[in-house]
């Protein structure tokens, strides 16, 4: 998941939110925390 979305140049924000949802929709969680590093 993190791999597809981050191929496209955007801000990092954007990114976890993306991340988030994707995540959300595939496993139906009670909750979801993703953290952004950067290097």
């Amino acid at each position: 998941i993190v791999e597809v979305f981050s191929r496209r140049l955007q801000v990092q924000e954007r990114l976890t939110k993306q991340i988030a949802i994707a995540v959300t929709k595939a496993v139906q969680p009670a909750g979801v925390a993703v953290v952004v590093e950067g290097v």
